[in-house]
């Protein structure tokens, strides 16, 4: 007051009248304007959406009641918190609030769709409309945010399309075609089967004509029924039509159709329901045509060799009903060996370059799995009903004039298998036998020598001598062993006396057997994983199979690094692996590696007989097992013996 009266003093009475004035509409605006913000604030309190005011950082101003009902919040959770932190998660969608921010930064308003998450992390969709608000400096720096639960709206426009989808993939599954057509006759719906029966997808058939799919005898007889059906109002019609596909075959459908009209009587269209009947059409007339061909096993196949049609004979043949072949393609049937056979035959066939009244031998699968041999026949026509190619096949069994066959040549194989078994093992012996028989003789004359001509130290000389002699002799009882093993199993005469034993000590004495003997100090390293169990073995055949597989291993490695033995227990068997770093097995001769008398053509510097790995193949598989090897030439060799398990009782 004492300033106004310094200036009542220091100005006129009007001026001070109109700064009163001046001054008292400025507080009576204010007051207004406080007024309308109370009144906004209890509009916004009261709003059945959800409100707030939020910064640019994303930092919560203010928020009214309808957050707390929604979101779970309190006001004091929410205001100095990041609504980022609070109700944004894993489904919230970040790219679609970017946006948003962008366009209100624009100063424009911003309308979206996303997925918050409540105070108990249940989420929740809401609809969301954002508002730029300008602070004294006509800057946007907040924005205000109107939400609304729309969870309920989704979850029912979910269903409602869950619902459509089932109703679509039920009309969809069903195998007869459910349509409906104008008053013209123009498809106004039409399920998925028409696709599978016609070749025509949806779209190409939506919006034509019904009788543009038929013959044209067949488009008269519609029309005429057309009118017919009309004049019978409510009542259905059923009839058989014939329709082209879009490959140009013809069908034959059976028509259940029925008029719709409205309240006033007006014809509107067709529903119905056509089923695809052309099999059972076209039966009879393939029964007319077998009798003008063979009549053991008679099929008709089409473009694709899928079975149209099979006579009842297929039963006794292969055990099959007709029914079961319909539709499939008969080179499902044919062993995977015969292939190449059966498709030059129809290709032969087709071309009309091979005589009709050629036949093949092959193998056809019976029902059991099992293969009969047929002899087969074919011939290629046209198919005046189906206006297109077929072909009629009939097939006699010939299992007894092939295993007939099968005899003969296994018994010249067996002859011609002896023979050449007798010439290696003539040439085997000559050379295998005359080796160390040569370097005892000339041992044995060498210290004839030295003993006539009494040199110095006679008797090393002499210890030298007995030891070589005593290697040779050693090569030969092994060649012997070796060439009686292979003998016995020729003949057939190996007895295995398999028993529960411990295969890792079996696998581990011929380990330290080998280790010890190197002169070069090298020794197997040795593993074993997995836990020890029992395995049903003939422990003097495993003896034979580990001492084979490890002495090979130090034998091919000469100058590389140590060979390694792996033991490895399963739940089924027990797996042995041999590794060597050595020369390898050359590519070429991989498919003959067991065979007898063989040996690679890198291994030519370093002694053996070609019989070992024959002799361990059939060993392991007389107990049960198989033998593998992967190898690569200079670098190695890995073999492996797969044995069964003893069984538990």
């Amino acid at each position: 007051m004492k300033n106004l009266g310094n200036r009542l003093e220091e100005s006129n009475t009007d001026e001070v009248f109109l700064q009163l004035s001046e001054y008292e509409e400025t507080v009576a605006r204010r007051e207004r304007d406080l007024e309308l913000h109370q009144i906004y604030a209890q509009v916004l309190e009261s709003s059945h959406r959800a409100v707030a005011v939020i910064k640019l950082n994303k930092e919560i101003v203010w928020v009214n009641k309808r957050v707390e009902e929604i979101l779970g919040y309190t006001s004091q959770e929410c205001v100095g918190n990041y609504i980022s932190d609070l109700a944004f998660g894993q489904e919230t969608n970040m790219l679609v609030l970017k946006d948003a921010l962008e366009t209100i930064q624009k100063g424009k308003t911003a309308e979206f769709e996303h997925i918050l998450y409540k105070k108990n992390r249940e989420p929740i969709w809401i609809r969301a409309f954002l508002k730029p608000i300008y602070n004294n400096l006509n800057e946007i720096d907040k924005y205000c945010i109107y939400g609304q639960d729309i969870t309920k709206e989704k979850e029912s426009a979910k269903a409602i399309k869950e619902s459509e989808t089932r109703y679509k993939d039920i009309l969809d599954s069903i195998s007869e075609i459910i349509y409906k057509t104008d008053a013209e006759g123009i498809f106004t719906f039409i399920n998925k089967a028409w696709t599978n029966v016609t070749g025509y997808d949806i779209e190409e058939t939506i919006g034509r004509n019904y009788l543009d799919f038929m013959t044209e005898g067949e488009r008269e007889m519609s029309i005429t029924n057309k009118k017919n059906v009309i004049g019978n109002q409510n009542n259905s019609s059923q009839r058989e039509i014939i329709i082209v596909t879009k490959s140009g075959e013809v069908k034959c459908l059976e028509l259940k159709t029925k008029p719709e009209f409205t309240e006033r009587n007006e014809f509107i269209g067709f529903s119905g329901i056509l089923t695809d009947i052309t099999v059972g059409k076209r039966m009879q007339y393939y029964q007319e045509l077998l009798s003008n061909y063979v009549s053991d096993f008679v099929a008709v196949h089409d473009s694709q060799t899928r079975y149209l049609f099979v006579a009842p004979s297929i039963k006794d043949i292969a055990g099959y009903e007709p029914e079961e072949l319909l539709g499939k393609p008969s080179f499902d049937f044919y062993h995977p060996d015969d292939m190449d056979k059966v498709k030059n035959f129809r290709e032969g066939n087709i071309s009309g370059s091979s005589d009709p009244s050629n036949t093949i031998t092959i193998r056809y699968r019976k029902k059991d799995g099992s293969y009969t041999w047929i002899d087969i026949t074919a011939r290629y026509f046209f198919d005046t009903y189906a206006n297109a190619y077929r072909t009629i096949t009939a097939a006699k069994v010939a299992d007894l004039r092939v295993k007939e066959e099968e005899a003969i040549h296994k018994a010249l194989e067996e002859q011609r298998h002896l023979n050449k078994v007798k010439s290696d093992f003539i040439n085997f012996v000559s050379h295998e036998f005359k080796t160390p028989l040569s370097v005892i003789k000339a041992t044995t004359e060498l210290l004839q020598i030295k003993m006539e001509r009494k040199v110095q130290n006679l008797e090393e000389h002499i210890k030298e001598e007995l030891v070589s002699i005593d290697n040779e002799i050693q090569s030969l009882a092994t060649l012997i062993d070796d060439v009686l093993r292979v003998e016995k199993i020729e003949a057939g005469e190996v007895n295995m006396n398999p028993k529960v034993l411990n295969f890792r000590k079996l696998v581990e004495n011929s380990v330290q057997k080998f280790s010890t003997r190197q002169d070069d100090n090298r020794h197997v390293t040795f593993n074993v994983f997995g836990t020890e169990k029992p395995v049903f073995i003939d422990a003097k055949y495993v003896e034979i199979i580990c001492n084979n597989l490890i002495s090979n291993a130090f034998k091919y490695s000469k100058g590389r690094p140590d060979p390694i033995v792996n033991l490895i227990y399963s739940e089924s068997d027990v797996v042995l692996h041999v590794i060597d770093f050595g020369i390898g097995i050359p590519e070429k001769n991989k498919k003959q590696l067991f065979s007898t008398f063989f040996r690679a053509s890198n291994s030519k510097d370093v002694a053996g007989t070609g019989l070992g790995l024959s002799i361990v193949k059939k060993y392991v598989e007389l107990m049960n097992g198989k033998i593998e090897f992967i190898s690569q030439e200079t670098e190695g060799t890995v073999m492996t013996v797969t044995l069964p398990l003893a069984k538990s009782n």
